[in-house]
């Protein structure tokens, strides 16, 4: 298997240097839960050595990652991106971030942004034993611990934004409209105030969204939104359904998704 994933790491470099020499304007977005050395026990993370194996490559490759907000200011014409741009994004702000990924990032000088969901903020969060799926990507594990504030203030102060992930972490599009609004709103509110700055940018817990819950992502604030949809942007995309490329849990698997991918949006 290890000689295989090698074999395909080595064609799959050449496809995506021409790839992206065509298309400089399709930057991805990737997304990552947890950074952590427990392997098969937590198949929702990936191991620091992998993590920067992948962060090696995008420097290597000229890559430079920007904020989501910087990113969506630049899909609005706003900002000017770098000629061959990313986004790294962390969802649900695991306490790991700031043990394994960060010290990676500023060894790269890079950004990223994490989603925070606020009532995990500071937890340990005890996992059932008996789950039956509800945590299908942790099945080794029986707890989760999420960042605390000093951390976060700590992680500002180099540069890593912060976006809102709700409040709960629920199924928006399960709730009553007053329910998601209140999610989606206060979250931005709780983090704005905690944190004294503006939170611009939301994702979608799960991916999990509608028409309506959409508007009111759009109508409280925020200037976009990430969901899981597995896709490059374009310029034109709906900055409400921005798709990320899921970082994987290997180099093999980072490059293999950034060849899988397709558009989403129209060319300028």
């Amino acid at each position: 298997m290890g000689s295989f994933k090698a074999a395909g790491k080595r064609a799959l470099v050449p496809i995506l240097s021409v790839y992206q020499r065509l298309y400089p304007g399709r930057p991805p977005l990737f997304v990552y839960h947890r950074v952590n050395r427990l392997g098969k026990r937590d198949l929702g993370s990936i191991s620091p050595e992998d993590f920067e194996a992948q962060m090696a490559y995008l420097r290597n490759t000229g890559y430079e990652p920007v904020t989501m907000s910087t990113l969506i200011a630049g899909l609005r014409g706003e900002a000017t991106l770098p000629h061959r741009t990313c986004a790294l994004t962390f969802d649900d702000g695991y306490r790991d971030n700031h043990t394994y990924a960060w010290p990676i990032l500023r060894r790269y000088g890079f950004v990223a942004t994490i989603f925070l969901v606020n009532s995990f903020v500071g937890q340990t969060r005890q996992l059932p034993q008996n789950r039956q799926g509800s945590e299908p990507c942790a099945p080794g594990l029986s707890q989760l611990e999420y960042l605390t504030w000093p951390q976060i203030r700590e992680m500002i102060e180099d540069g890593i934004e912060f976006g809102a992930h709700t409040l709960t972490h629920p199924r928006l599009t399960m709730l009553a409209e007053a329910d998601a609004e209140h999610e989606i709103k206060s979250s931005k509110s709780e983090l704005e105030k905690m944190l004294n700055r503006p939170i611009k940018v939301f994702a979608y817990p799960y991916g999990d969204y509608n028409a309506q819950v959409r508007e009111i992502v759009a109508r409280v604030g925020y200037t976009g939104a990430c969901t899981t949809a597995h896709a490059r942007v374009e310029y034109g995309v709906d900055l409400y359904a921005l798709p990320r490329i899921p970082g994987g849990r290997s180099l093999f698997e980072f490059l293999l998704g950034l060849v899988r991918t397709t558009k989403i949006g129209n060319a300028p």
